[in-house]
């Protein structure tokens, strides 16, 4: 994702560091560097999930994996979507009538997004569950804001920050990392509780959005971030759409270049 920053986040860095290191992965795997699967074993029992060697020894021609990685519908976290998801499939009659909001997710990730605390930064808006459902109820065009550059920080949003109580739920830790589920109750002033499920939030693997539902993210994150896309935008998205049907070294070198030229704009 490109956007203009006036700070240079770990994010990038992180993700650059990521695209080298499958790079050379790549390479290695071309030029016959094996790696044994019983070696990740203490890896997967960290995250308390089995390892599925078939699932990293992919034949030559097999569908790649990136094709099916997670997608953010907007600025939030992979650990709080499901969860705000949940909340706005919640027909709540108004939001003087909340009387409390309890949010149940895995404990593998509780202490991360459980931020009661106003957000100082964007980062911190897309960890704060508490934020993210002040938002969704209170301003949702905000939340869908692709930049999110301005953050609402009005006595309204706070008040209802404090009404959200994160637990965690040992059902919706076994089902994880395969569904990061969120389960959210609102419990209202007249005693009555509304609640909703998402084990599958838009975006993810089992649910992942359409071609024009990706592109429309892509222009609306160029569009917000002032980049001057043009014709390269449509070249990025007939090569993403094109990740799998050939051969990966020509699609990489296509979005290598295209992206450099996004670069300089």
């Amino acid at each position: 994702m490109l956007f203009r920053s006036a700070r240079f986040g770990y994010r990038y860095y992180a993700l650059g560091c990521a695209a080298a290191d499958g790079c050379d992965a790549a390479l290695a795997a071309a030029g016959g560097v094996d790696a044994d699967p019983v070696g990740l074993a203490p890896f997967a029992d960290r995250i308390g999930a089995p390892l599925d060697v078939r699932e990293i020894e992919a034949p030559s021609g097999a569908p790649w994996a990136v094709a099916g990685i997670d997608t953010k519908p907007w600025p939030t976290s992979r650990q709080a979507l499901a969860s705000v998801v949940a909340f706005r499939g919640i027909a709540v009659p108004t939001v003087e009538e909340i009387a409390r909001i309890v949010v149940r997710v895995p404990a593998a990730y509780r202490a991360m997004i459980d931020r009661a605390a106003m957000p100082a930064n964007r980062i911190e808006s897309m960890l704060s569950v508490q934020y993210q459902i002040a938002l969704a109820a209170l301003a949702p065009a905000k939340l869908d804001d692709a930049v999110r550059a301005e953050l609402p920080r009005d006595a309204r949003i706070a008040a209802l920050m404090e009404k959200v109580q994160l637990v965690v739920d040992d059902d919706l830790g076994a089902r994880f990392p395969r569904a990061w589920g969120s389960r959210v109750t609102v419990e209202l002033r007249t005693g009555h509780a509304l609640e909703a499920e998402a084990l599958t939030a838009p975006g993810s693997g089992a649910r992942p959005l359409a071609w024009r539902e990706l592109v429309g993210k892509h222009e609306r994150v160029f569009a917000a971030s002032g980049v001057a896309a043009g014709g390269r935008l449509d070249a990025l998205a007939r090569a993403c759409e094109g990740v799998g049907e050939g051969p990966g070294r020509g699609v990489a070198r296509e979005l290598v270049a295209i992206t450099q030229e996004l670069a300089s704009v």
